[in-house]
């Protein structure tokens, strides 16, 4: 099969990819994308990008990725799944039938209409304010997602360069977080820290919610390291091979690896229990099933490269920075106590109430508030447990939608990992697995999703998983008809 030219990139399609980058880039800083104003800013600029990005692909500016229609029908068909169950949480519904699919809702609404001598009109959502606030973040989630899979579907550079940046940031906020707790500044994004102090917290304001950045970050690091792990070929001569040496030190893998020891540091000074937990955990489950899913001629330099980061970042250069005292915390947790394990012991009535259809995406804190304890903070607006917030706020039908949407990307990560050979695809494929795990991880004890940098992170890590196709060149090269004499065949350009 002949096919044309691959298309020159524009100049605009290059400065509206520079400019997605320095978005992601930004993401972090502004705590975490976690104020009003910078989750409006995240969903304002999403909406741009994707709409310039359309606009230049409508144009013949930017060219169509092959294979986008495969890569994206089942994300966008989930995406709008989403955002319709979300959108009828927001639906006024008659009180007999919010009654019927929701006694809680309909009760709060009923005792809202005592109190205000009105007649409300009745939602699933018991703060619709609230919901249609989540609601807009989600499309501004959906559109990020999009407009990485239409910039990077097919381009391996390009997906280099988005894990690049993404390892950047992390990198950025490691070394910003450890200066600030080093030198005792401990000032956060333009402000002086009011909590968290004398730990690294980086811009964000919760020490747990760097530490999940991180893990992201890292695994974007990793991914760079196993995109050049089979690069290098055995030398002839002692010349040949200081040349190597010189080209090593200087090369994208040896600057990931650096940036991978400065994130473990960090990590280890958030003094986040489950943080580091939720990394070790997933860096050595997914170094396994690299090591037992890739090419073989592969294993011993993959096991070399994980043995050596556990080794040097773990277990060496983190306990100069008090790994101990992260042991020593763990340790300590007493669960009859612990805030998180006295919220399990209360969520129960709040999921009884509320898991058929959900409170509202975004509503935990008023639909936990009646049945809070004085043991708990007052201020308790986050279950510290994504699994429990997302079952109260959008019910088994919200979790559902959720469980598939995840499910389906770590599918399509591992059979990346077992079919494709070309190594950025298993690096991306590494960097979604191990995001999405550690996340996994750390969501039991913690609120990573609900904040916003974070949770589009991991979505970009997810979305350039999704730009790969799952095929290997065996199955693409069989499946096309023999080409004439001449032509250029679709395995000769991959």
């Amino acid at each position: 099969m002949t096919l044309p030219p691959k298309p020159m990139r524009s100049w605009s399609d290059r400065a509206l990819f520079a400019a997605t980058l320095a978005f992601l880039f930004w993401l972090p800083l502004p705590w975490g994308s976690h104020r009003p104003w910078a989750a409006d800013l995240l969903v304002a600029v999403s909406a741009g990008l994707l709409a310039l990005r359309l606009a230049l692909v409508a144009a013949g500016r930017a060219p169509v990725p092959h294979g986008l229609a495969r890569q994206l029908a089942l994300p966008l068909l989930w995406w709008v799944l989403w955002l319709a169950w979300i959108g009828f949480q927001l639906w006024p519904m008659d009180a007999a039938v919010v009654a019927r699919w929701s006694p809680s809702s309909a009760q709060l609404y009923a005792t809202a209409a005592e109190l205000l001598d009105t007649p409300p009109q009745m939602r699933l959502s018991i703060a619709p304010s609230q919901t249609a606030d989540a609601w807009l973040l989600s499309a501004g989630y959906c559109c990020l997602y999009v407009l990485i899979v239409l910039s990077c579907c097919g381009d391996r550079r390009r997906m280099g360069l988005v894990l690049g940046v993404v390892a950047t940031a992390g990198l950025f906020q490691a070394l910003y977080g450890s200066l600030m707790t080093l030198s005792g500044l401990e000032w956060g994004f333009f402000e002086a820290k009011q909590h968290y102090r004398r730990v690294a917290t980086g811009t964000f304001v919760n020490r747990n919610h760097l530490a999940g950045y991180l893990e992201l970050a890292g695994a974007a690091a990793l991914g760079l390291i196993l995109a050049d792990l089979g690069s290098s070929g055995a030398q002839r001569s002692l010349r040949q091979r200081a040349l190597a040496l010189i080209a090593l030190l200087f090369s994208t893998k040896m600057r990931a690896r650096l940036a991978l020891i400065v994130m473990a540091i960090a990590l280890v000074l958030t003094r986040s229990r489950m943080g580091n937990v939720a990394f070790v955990s997933s860096l050595c489950l997914c170094a396994m099933l690299f090591i037992l899913l890739r090419h073989r001629r592969y294993a011993l330099r993959a096991f070399a490269l994980f043995a050596s980061i556990v080794a040097i970042d773990i277990l060496v250069v983190s306990n100069w920075y008090g790994l101990d005292r992260v042991i020593q915390r763990l340790e300590q947790t007493d669960l009859s106590s612990d805030s998180r394990a006295v919220f399990l012991r209360h969520a129960p009535p709040a999921i009884d109430a509320y898991w058929t259809t959900g409170a509202g995406l975004g509503t935990f804190a008023v639909a936990f508030a009646p049945y809070r304890s004085a043991e708990l903070d007052p201020y308790f607006d986050h279950a510290h447990n994504d699994y429990i917030e997302f079952l109260i706020e959008t019910g088994t039908v919200g979790c559902g939608l959720l469980a598939i949407f995840v499910l389906a990307h770590a599918l399509h990560a591992l059979a990346i990992l077992v079919r494709r050979r070309r190594r950025m695809a298993a690096a991306v494929a590494f960097a979604a697995l191990m995001g999405m795990l550690a996340i996994a991880i750390h969501s039991t004890a913690d609120f990573n999703l609900q904040i916003p940098a974070n949770a589009a992170t991991l979505l970009v890590l997810m979305a350039l998983s999704a730009g790969c196709s799952s095929s290997s060149r065996k199955r693409r090269r069989a499946a096309e008809p023999a080409p004439p004499p001449g032509a250029t065949t679709v395995a000769e350009m991959a």
